[in-house]
């Protein structure tokens, strides 16, 4: 393997997370997170960088033994290279094994060196994959933002020189529902994070945590938008989609829009959410984004705002 490389964390497992587990105040807070490697000490970046390229961790469950009722100790999984502050997300894909389902909680987050991730309904006793992959890019500093409500709301400003990525998320509601559409969104210029998850149970109470990162402009090759829609298979494919398709897996996500579209504005169950634009390893086309119920026959449009890396310059 190559010297000088970004490490890669790949966290695949199918748990669940406790859905009581976000202990929130009655208002909006922001909670800083400093780097754990000195933003002006780019030996120690030069350092972390020589270690080998694409290390990859690997954790594998079977859906069949997870479920969000068999208590908080199943909601974290550790990879063979833990995660820290510095990791920013790259794909994940949350799946029920039994079909689709009114949902209550989407979850994909760090936990210090851990990870979790949760989809479910009230009962929380359906058996679910998740699958997830982190970039970890030394003197990025990450922030965590905590709420009641969705909205648009500010964050702390970041350091000069860098471009605001997502780490997780987590919505949780007081009552499952069918879903409308799930948006993260990053604004950089106005420090802002804007975030709903769109059911039928709106005005309900509910929870919220944005994990973002301000990762060093060193390390972005460029920024695009790919987006999609329409019915039927290439709905979801590179086939359909307008904009720059990533040609490997070196990219982070900066924010993503993923809704039902059919001209009624019907609302839906949901079995699959997952981004992964990363080209796949067989010859069928494969899925960048999945938002679906279990007939796949619903108009859906979504678009993913991500950032090319780059191997960095350091001065």
């Amino acid at each position: 393997m190559q010297r000088n490389k970004l490490l890669l964390f790949l966290l695949t497992t199918a748990t669940a997370a406790s859905l009581g587990s976000v202990a929130l105040a009655d208002t909006v807070t922001v909670r800083p997170i400093p780097s754990t490697i000195d933003p002006n000490t780019a030996k120690k970046v030069r350092k972390a960088l020589g270690k080998p390229s694409m290390e990859l961790s690997r954790v594998e469950l079977r859906a069949r033994d997870t479920r969000s009722d068999l208590g908080p100790d199943n909601a974290l999984r550790t990879p063979t290279i833990a995660l820290n502050e510095t990791s920013v997300l790259n794909a994940f894909r949350l799946s029920f094994a039994n079909g689709d389902h009114h949902i209550k909680q989407i979850s994909v987050l760090r936990d210090g060196d851990k990870a979790s991730g949760a989809i479910a309904d009230n009962n929380g006793d359906d058996n679910y994959a998740f699958t997830a992959s982190w970039w970890n890019l030394p003197e990025t500093t990450s922030g965590e933002f905590r709420g009641r409500r969705s909205g648009s709301f500010s964050i702390p400003a970041g350091p000069a020189n860098t471009t605001l990525a997502l780490t997780g998320f987590q919505m949780t509601q007081s009552q499952d529902s069918e879903v409308f559409a799930l948006s993260v969104q990053l604004d950089a210029a106005e420090r802002k994070v804007i975030f709903f998850l769109s059911t039928t149970e709106r005005g309900s109470p509910a929870s919220y945590t944005i994990q973002y990162a301000w990762v060093p402009n060193a390390y972005i090759a460029a920024n695009h938008t790919v987006a999609g829609g329409g019915l039927g298979d290439s709905a979801r494919t590179a086939a359909g989609a307008t904009g720059v398709v990533p040609t490997d897996n070196r990219y982070i996500i900066r924010g993503f829009q993923l809704r039902y579209a059919d001209s009624n504005g019907s609302a839906q169950n949901l079995r699959d959410v997952a981004i992964n634009l990363a080209p796949g390893t067989g010859s069928a086309p494969r899925d960048l984004v999945s938002w679906q119920d279990n007939d796949r026959a619903e108009r859906i449009n979504w678009s993913v705002d991500y950032s090319t890396l780059q191997d960095p310059v350091l001065k």
